[in-house]
């Protein structure tokens, strides 16, 4: 008896468990990319110069499966480019799935499009517009190499790769605020890693203005070193948080507080981490320590990223020396991206605030945000950071406590997210962040009104469409939407399916419309309201041709 459909049925159901359509089968992944040849999912430059490219790979790597199945960044990278394509063939899963593809993909195109039509737009390396991918990742996740891809394996792919930008799969359902992180994905990450000598500059700019701060907001030289270093080690992630900020306005940093809360099961964000530097590469290693004997110590080094663990705690029983002992692990894992602690995220974020030209609404913000970050405050002990300090000691990784007063980092981590986003750049012209690449009154304004008639066109799970402008709002409809969710004046749930129906009609500006389902099919989507966002409203907000707005320009600029 033969099932006709059983492929799709497999690859549904591993679709929908895993968030994951790939398998380390090149003969199973090339028969689903000849499939994409012939849809309409990718543009004819997507099927030219990345579609081609990775099917040629994976056709030289037939004799050597093992390369999918091994654990380097060079292959990681490969698997991650193969499955976002797969989720573009919606023929082996709903096409729902796909739509919900398309609305992310929507504002990783629009940010993008900011990028290359501002003044800088000529000097970014990478031009292809980036891949959107769902997956089972802890969080969102950029996929973009930063060392030259080997020639013999990624052949004309190894010149210009494609940057993949990852969210967490169960985010296509529901999580509104965890959206606000493609902005520090696309326009962070993926920015700052197209602009020759860009992070190199910006280290050095926060080096030099934590430097000049008084001598006061330091207890000795030692301690103002250890935040230097911190701060530079923390450069990318710092200026994707700033650039989070000019590209979706203060609607990000409310995300972003909301997000970092909503993953502990105490509702709070970090208000402890490890004390970054340069000084040692990545590591994933635990140490177990025994009840039994001091002397037993056992360090397990590459742990499989499979496995997550918190901090420390108890690991399980062993017999040692014929006796049974109680292990307890710590974690000394150096990661490879440095984020600041969440507290300070807020405190950057913040300062970054303060300089928008936004009509006065800069208070209300940053009260909001200090709202959020209250009960993080009042549990701090004494005042004080804890920072977990790794290095090594006898050619092993051990740990200490590092404090430092709460007072004085807040002044810190305001200085060196002001001087990513206003200090002037070789690698942009001279020019500043913030000039290039700005939220002001108009966004604003723009936001503010789409707000307006979420309660107008909102009913029940309805999801309108958002009717054609001339300009891109994408962006404005996400931050929209961030901020509605925490309005309490809608259901979190309307917002979003609204929120991804307006950025579908969104990706017919950056998408051809070849590449677009007709979102009223009512074979793969039920929600068939046909309202949409009064166009008449941006008339007297939206810049006309010749006002192009503060960080954006023309390409006769």
């Amino acid at each position: 008896m033969s099932i006709p459909a059983y492929n799709q049925a497999l690859s549904d159901v591993q679709y929908t468990v895993t968030g994951s359509l790939f398998k380390p089968d090149p003969i199973y992944l090339l028969e689903n990319l000849y499939e994409l040849r012939e849809l309409d999912s990718l543009t004819s430059q997507e099927k030219e110069s990345i579609l081609e490219p990775t099917i040629k790979i994976l056709t030289s790597l037939v004799p050597e499966e093992n390369f999918l199945a091994n654990k380097t960044s060079q292959s990681k990278y490969l698997i991650e480019l193969v499955e976002a394509l797969l989720q573009r063939n919606h023929l082996v899963y709903y096409k729902s799935a796909y739509k919900d593809l398309l609305a992310f993909q929507a504002v990783v195109n629009i940010l993008h499009h900011e990028m290359l039509s501002s003044k800088i737009g000529n000097t970014v390396e990478r031009t292809l517009f980036p891949l959107a991918s769902w997956g089972n990742v802890p969080g969102p996740t950029t996929y973009c190499p930063t060392k030259p891809l080997p020639k013999k394996i990624f052949f004309d792919l190894s010149d210009k790769p494609v940057t993949i930008v990852k969210l967490p799969a169960n985010l296509k359902n529901g999580g509104i605020v965890a959206w606000s992180s493609i902005g520090h994905e696309i326009g962070g990450h993926s920015f700052l890693r197209s602009i020759p000598g860009l992070l190199d500059e910006l280290k050095e700019k926060i080096a030099t203005s934590i430097n000049n701060l008084p001598e006061k907001t330091f207890k000795n030289p030692s301690e103002k070193q250890k935040m230097v270093e911190y701060w530079k080690a923390c450069t990318e992630e710092l200026a994707s948080d700033v650039l989070g900020i000019l590209n979706l306005g203060p609607a990000f940093a409310v995300g972003l507080a909301v997000y970092l809360k909503g993953q502990n099961e105490d509702s709070l964000m970090n208000i402890k981490g490890i004390l970054h530097s340069n000084d040692l590469p990545s590591a994933r290693t635990i140490r177990l320590d025994s009840d039994h004997s001091s002397k037993f110590n056992l360090y397990i080094t590459d742990l499989n990223r499979d496995i997550r663990l918190p901090n420390s705690g108890y690991f399980g029983k062993c017999k040692i020396e014929q006796q049974e002992s109680i292990l307890k692990f710590e974690k000394l894992f150096i990661p490879a991206g440095k984020h600041p602690v969440d507290i300070l995220r807020i405190f950057a974020v913040s300062e970054v605030i303060k300089i928008l030209e936004i009509g006065g609404a800069n208070t209300t913000y940053i009260d909001l945000l200090e709202q959020l970050i209250k009960n993080e405050l009042e549990n701090l002990e004494d005042g004080q950071l804890k920072f977990k300090k790794i290095f090594k000691l006898n050619s092993q990784l051990t740990s200490e406590i590092f404090t430092f007063p709460i007072d004085s980092a807040k002044k810190i981590a305001a200085c060196a997210a002001k001087s990513v986003a206003t200090s002037s750049l070789n690698s942009l012209g001279g020019d500043t962040l913030q000039n290039l690449i700005s939220w002001n009154v108009v966004d604003e304004n723009i936001v503010k009104n789409i707000r307006a008639q979420f309660s107008k066109t909102l009913v029940g799970l309805s999801t309108p469409q958002l009717a054609t402008h001339e300009q891109l709002v994408g962006r404005h409809i996400l931050a929209a939407s961030i901020l509605q969710s925490i309005d309490g004046k809608s259901r979190i749930e309307g917002i979003f399916h609204q929120m991804k129906h307006w950025l579908r009609d969104e990706a017919k500006k950056t998408i051809p419309q070849d590449n677009l389902f007709d979102s009223s099919d009512s074979e793969t989507d039920s929600e068939t309201s046909t309202e949409t966002l009064d166009e008449k409203m941006f008339e007297k907000i939206l810049p006309g041709p010749d006002q192009n707005s503060k960080g954006s320009s023309s390409d006769d600029d």
